[in-house]
């Protein structure tokens, strides 16, 4: 399910206005309202992510009325009113101070909006990108009643949980009127608050559930919060226990960062003065470090624990070999201390192989291995879980682990692996007969 969709211009009889072929990854601002007016092109690829760049000197600050786009899902576009630098230890996307804000969400197809629908005509001063874990949702805070007006996305997986956080000098702040969270994952809650901090007291709004029937509120008059807002929070439904599938993951050069690949190389020369062939085995004199980082979006404030198995046989000649590693991964919920959402393990690969020395010859074999860092992957595996409340697809049952009534469903468990990997290792053996012996078989 997708966040709600930005108003689309439409022609005088009421019908919506086709957005242009674009290319994914790119962004147009229009001065004017068509497609045929002046305009300017960003390609999100000459802009680096979570950094903000100012609209200023292009023709476009304060001269923006539609916007067409075409962004891969989770890749997500702010525009702003206000160029600021985010202040020492402010990520990005905190938006005090930057006025009101756009936000062009990912989905893959191309889009085209109207800014004067929403107010933002001629408004936008500056922008920034990242890539967004759309799997746990977001927060659309409206201004107007029945979702009118500018509107500030909170996606809940940029945002640590159990944490009360201040939107002092945002543009939402004390203005907010209508909410709606039909993305929310079911097992995320979120509190609104009328003050800043807990200790100074002040009213909450209670009701978004992710699990819940209701994912919206039109006029938030009827539950006495509109124009209070000024912090919010949010947390997580934590199983009581989970089993998860372990996964495989394959990868060759391609899936590694450029000038990342260092080669390990070990060589064993010798001499097989016998009539027959004799094993050999070869085995690299250092041990070689591979450290693994696993992220996984929807666990927060639990104790992981992972571990992986790796394998790379070494191939003759250059055509090497394909790897690959095997992931088991873990959470102990009775460690909900631990705040981080990835999980960094270190271990050392001894690399051995065996070969043949061909009879009557001197032989050289060589092995390298080549190393290099994998580019985040994004994986995805079954995990099944059990609650101790009901949640939307749960089969209420008898555990057999606690022995307790819990509730059992199974799920899709979304993470992101990268860090340094063998992923090939290249075995070479040349012979040379010696001379005045019989030749080697053919």
């Amino acid at each position: 399910m997708f966040i709600s969709q930005l108003p689309e211009p439409r022609d005088r009889e009421g019908r919506s206005i086709k957005p242009p072929e674009l290319p994914s990854g790119t962004f147009i601002l229009y001065r004017d309202a068509g497609i045929d007016s002046e305009s300017k092109s960003f390609n999100l690829a000459e802009y680096p992510p979570e950094r903000r760049h100012s609209l200023a000197g292009g023709g476009f600050d304060d001269a923006t009325t539609w916007i067409a786009f075409n962004l891969p899902e989770g890749k997500v576009v702010t525009l702003m009113t206000h160029h600021r630098e985010p202040e020492d230890g402010q990520p990005v996307w905190d938006l005090r101070y930057t006025g009101e804000t756009v936000d062009l969400v990912g989905t893959g197809t191309p889009q085209l909006v109207d800014l004067d629908a929403i107010y933002m005509g001629d408004k936008l001063s500056s922008f920034f990108w990242r890539q967004v874990d759309l799997n746990q949702g977001a927060i659309e805070l409206f201004e107007e009643f029945d979702y009118k007006g500018s509107r500030t996305l909170l996606f809940i997986s940029e945002w640590a949980d159990e944490e009360r956080h201040a939107l002092n000098g945002w543009y939402i702040e004390d203005r907010l009127s209508s909410v709606r969270w039909s993305t929310l994952d079911d097992t995320v809650v979120v509190r609104l608050f009328e003050t800043r901090k807990k200790e100074e007291g002040g009213r909450s709004f209670n009701e978004i559930h992710g699990a819940g029937t209701v994912k919206e509120i039109p006029d938030l008059t009827r539950h006495d919060f509109d124009n209070v807002l000024s912090s919010f929070s949010w947390t997580r439904i934590i199983p009581e226990r989970a089993v998860i599938k372990s996964f495989k993951i394959k990868f060759d050069e391609t899936n590694f960062e450029d000038g990342s690949v260092k080669n390990y190389t070990v060589i064993q020369e010798g001499l097989n003065d016998s009539p027959v062939d004799q094993p050999g085995k070869i085995s690299l004199s250092h041990e070689i470090s591979e450290t693994v980082t696993l992220t996984v979006s929807d666990e927060h404030r639990v104790g992981a624990n992972f571990k992986f198995r790796h394998l790379s046989k070494a191939g003759l000649g250059d055509s090497g070999t394909e790897s690959e590693v095997t992931i088991e991964l873990s959470y102990d919920y009775t460690h909900r201390d631990e705040k981080e959402s990835s999980k960094t393990v270190t271990t050392v690969t001894a690399l051995e192989q065996d070969f043949i020395k061909p009879r009557y010859s001197s032989f050289k074999c060589e092995m390298v291995a080549m190393v290099g860092r994998l580019k985040p992957t994004t994986f995805r595996t079954d995990v099944t879980r059990w609650y101790n409340q009901g949640l939307p697809g749960t089969v209420k049952e008898i555990d057999e682990v606690t022995r307790k009534t819990l509730y059992r469903r199974d799920e899709t468990l979304v993470g992101r692996v990268e860090g340094s990997f063998c992923y090939k290792v290249r075995l070479e053996i040349k012979s040379t007969p010696i001379p005045g012996r019989p030749p080697p078989q053919a």
